[in-house]
């Protein structure tokens, strides 16, 4: 009860009086005060809440560092490559165009973005294939590269092997499309040319088995 002792000096009558007021228990419990170890330890509990809440701050700050350099990286990779790499919404419209599809086909980002990706890339024979493919991949399924034909800004027509990967958010909604395409059209020709060269020795040999 220390805590609470009062004392007073008092003139009065020409005599000073020493007043010392001390509580008595049952009135410190009646005002109903916070002890100093409660108050400790609500302190100690709020102060552990702050670092806690200091410490995910801190994670979250470096969770978001660790994405933003994976991000970056992604990109630097998507930009380097020589495939073309073109980010679709889900109807089909340019949203993404990096420097292999620059390469690629010949357009610049400027001249691309918004169109119609199918209406400017695709060959009409080749069209009906790559609506299918669009509409099996605006159900979720990822297509699988396979060898077609784009078109180039130069109008020139050139083998390919492309494919299609749905880009989902964090709900597993559909927003968009990733599409990849390689120009094969040396390797193509390189075939035609295998075919060709057999096509003709089995000419030949069958002339020669035949004299």
């Amino acid at each position: 009860l220390g805590a609470f002792v009062q004392s007073a000096s008092i003139y009065i009558f020409g005599r000073t009086w020493r007043i010392t007021v001390t509580p008595t228990q049952e009135y410190i419990d009646g005002l109903e005060l916070i002890r100093f170890q409660t108050a400790f330890s609500a302190g100690l509990f709020l102060s552990f809440l702050f670092g806690l809440l200091a410490a995910g701050i801190a994670y979250n700050r470096q969770q978001n560092d660790a994405l933003d350099i994976q991000q970056a990286s992604l990109e630097a990779i998507v930009s380097s490559t020589l495939d073309a790499i073109i980010g679709c919404d889900k109807h089909g419209r340019i949203t993404h165009w990096n420097r292999g599809a620059q390469l690629t086909v010949g357009y610049a980002a400027s001249e691309v973005l918004g169109q119609d990706v199918i209406a400017l890339l695709v060959p009409e024979q080749e069209k009906p294939v790559a609506q299918e493919k669009f509409h099996q991949a605006l159900m979720g399924n990822a297509i699988e590269p396979y060898v077609s034909m784009r078109l180039t800004k130069s109008g020139d027509v050139i083998d390919v092997l492309t494919g299609i990967v749905p880009i989902k958010d964090a709900k597993g909604q559909i927003v968009g499309f990733s599409k990849t395409i390689r120009n094969i059209t040396q390797i193509k020709a390189f075939e035609r040319e295998l075919v060709e060269l057999n096509t003709t020795l089995e000419t030949r040999i069958l002339q020669r088995t035949r004299e």
